[in-house]
């Protein structure tokens, strides 16, 4: 199982259409969007599963999202949705930290060029379809804080892999970093006193519901992507998703095998890339090469890693030559 594909396949069709009613935007942005808001709501909900108070909050939360909800979220009407984002931006608040809730907000509004009320929106739909997705997979019966805390730590890699190109969590306070992460184990040694999460969560209200709503943020203040942009981003992550998620299921010179194909195939999709970014405006080239950079450099992260398995450099490290060679000559 990947769970970020798999929350991607419940927004596709009608609940697609619904999200991009719901926020205001059109369908290409609201996609690219998503795909942003996605793996950084469940990075944030991961850094929660790592301690034993934050997963049985988040499965006590994720309990009161029936699959049956979600199931009909795509014909609710105006009013019905109403209702269930307002319980969705009380369970946001309830569990996230005010201070990496508004870094979240902040960063998703640099980066897809929403203004703060339509990216509160977004995550405001996205939480009550990941917490549904739990609880489709365990029933509220096995819903538990063991088994969400293990679910998390399985799925590090295929949310950190999710992460667009240029959208990065590691500035936000609140939100540890992915070795901490890592390192905390299901255990839960670093139990938060009570006190602490009642403050936490009414920072968090205080943020979404209290607080005086600041004036929009200019475009110019922003990361507003220009269409080009946008319609490149979007592609350069289409290629860069299944390129990562078909090496780090490379386990043994097998599966390297089974691989290769695949990679080769990704291979020839970067000609359509290249004709992408000759079309972005000059006066964007600098964020566009970022994107290139970041992506390039998780790519070798997690291709360092399989080639130096046994037996499979030999069979695929010609095809990730290639490939990484094909990202940095997009720079032109």
């Amino acid at each position: 199982m990947n769970i970020v594909e798999t929350i991607q396949q419940e927004l596709s069709g009608g609940l697609l259409d619904k999200l991009s009613s719901y926020t205001g935007q059109g369908e290409m942005k609201t996609r690219t969007a998503a795909a942003a808001a996605l793996p950084a709501l469940l990075s944030a909900f991961g850094s929660m599963a790592s301690t034993s108070t934050g997963a049985e909050k988040l499965a006590a939360m994720a309990r009161k999202f029936t699959p049956e909800e979600m199931a009909s979220l795509s014909g609710m009407t105006t009013g019905q949705s109403a209702a269930m984002f307002d319980e969705s931006k009380s369970a946001l608040t309830g569990m996230l930290d005010g201070n990496a809730l508004h870094g979240i907000v902040v960063l998703l509004q640099k980066f897809t060029g929403f203004d703060i009320d339509t990216v509160k929106k977004l995550l405001a739909f996205l939480t009550p379809v990941i917490l549904g997705s739990l609880t489709k997979k365990f029933g509220t019966a096995g819903l538990t804080g063991s088994t969400v805390s293990a679910l998390f730590a399985e799925q590090k890699d295929n949310i950190a892999n999710a992460m667009p190109a240029g959208l990065s969590l590691s500035a936000i306070p609140g939100l540890p970093n992915a070795d901490a992460v890592a390192n905390a184990g299901s255990g839960g040694s670093m139990l938060l006193p009570i006190l602490l999460v009642l403050a936490l969560a009414a920072a968090g209200y205080w943020y979404f519901i209290i607080r005086p709503q600041p004036e929009p943020v200019k475009p110019a203040e922003v990361m507003n992507m220009a269409p080009e942009v946008s319609q490149f981003s979007s592609q350069l992550n289409d290629i860069l998703r299944p390129l990562i998620g078909t090496l780090t299921q490379v386990k043994d010179a097998a599966s390297a095998e089974i691989a290769l194909p695949k990679l080769q195939e990704i291979s020839g999709r970067f000609d359509g890339l290249k004709a992408a970014m000759t079309k972005v405006p000059e006066t964007d080239k600098a964020k566009v090469k970022k994107m290139i950079n970041d992506g390039n450099a998780r790519l070798k992260e997690v291709a360092d890693k399989v080639l130096a398995l046994p037996g499979v450099s030999e069979m695929l490290k010609p095809t990730v030559d290639q490939l990484i060679g094909k990202m940095a000559a997009l720079h032109g």
